[in-house]
């Protein structure tokens, strides 16, 4: 019922945008599923005003910076090529040598791309990248509600924008735009994990269970998510709950201490207990004896 009441004040203050029927232009998407680059604040504080930073090649591990740089020539080649170039390639190489961490030259290409193809929203994404790089975070915002103007199903542009409003410590902002992801991609167990943790800085705690419980069954092997549930309950003495969800995380993980432990501490204080309602009951009994 928490839920409840949460989702219909989000649907009353946040209402769904209609899409836009009147607007003409098209929109071109080329991303299909991408992973928000998480960029730690060490990462940030150096990278403010930089033309070139190290290479990031964390969406795909298995590529090196010879194979990347590769891929550029080849764009470079087609590009020069071609009379009229595609707007695709030079996206494409800009995203490239973001890659790389040549982010001069990879704006040069998607500040042309934007310019001569506005709809184009691939480049909007790699560019809001590397302003998270720079700490630009309200150019990188412009950037992500421009994509969602278009599709608004980009459930990875949500996604950025509530780890943006994390940073900031906008909580509510964040679980607002988690919740926008979650409507995109429903079975998205990191997400509920997500926003379960901003319901919990929020103190809004019985969401946030639910939330990890709902990460737990739409993947099993998160048992992080269930420990939390489990240690949440077993802090309020519903034990019920709490020996399932220490039994689960045994079941996935056999060798997961905590989960054993806190198992061990549950059977103490169900014995605890136990022993306290023989000896209760007992002495009730000799009272009772005594006084006839």
């Amino acid at each position: 019922w928490v839920r409840d009441i949460w989702n219909n004040w989000f649907d009353e203050v946040f209402p769904p945008s209609r899409a836009s029927v009147e607007d003409e232009h098209k929109y071109f998407d080329m991303t299909g599923v991408i992973h928000t680059e998480q960029v730690t604040k060490e990462q940030v504080s150096w990278a403010i005003g930089l033309d070139s930073i190290p290479p990031l090649l964390m969406e795909d591990p298995t590529a090196s910076a010879q194979d990347v740089m590769k891929d550029i020539i080849d764009l470079t080649k087609l590009i020069e090529q071609q009379k009229t170039p595609s707007m695709f390639h030079y996206c494409r190489r800009g995203a490239l040598n973001r890659k790389l961490g040549n982010l001069a030259l990879a704006l040069q290409d998607l500040d042309l791309v934007i310019g001569l193809e506005p709809q184009l929203l691939d480049a909007y994404w790699h560019r809001h990248l590397i302003y998270l790089l720079q700490g630009k975070t309200s150019e990188a915002l412009d950037d992500l509600n421009f994509i969602i103007k278009y599709n608004k199903a980009h459930a990875d542009a949500y996604l950025s924008k509530a780890e943006i409003y994390k940073e900031k410590k906008d909580y509510t902002m964040s679980i607002v735009n988690y919740t926008q992801a979650l409507k995109c991609r429903p079975n998205d167990h990191d997400t509920y994990y997500r926003r379960a943790q901003m319901y919990e800085a929020q103190d809004e705690l019985l969401i946030a269970m639910d939330d990890y419980a709902q990460c737990f069954y739409h993947n099993p092997s998160r048992t992080d998510a269930l420990m939390k549930h489990g240690l949440y309950y077993f802090e309020h003495s519903n034990w019920n709950v709490s020996v399932q969800d220490f039994t689960a995380v045994i079941t996935q993980d056999f060798d997961n201490v905590e989960a054993r432990s806190h198992t061990v501490l549950l059977v103490l204080h169900l014995l605890l207990y136990f022993l306290y309602f023989i000896y209760s009951h007992l002495y009730i009994e000799i009272l009772v004896s005594n006084q006839v």
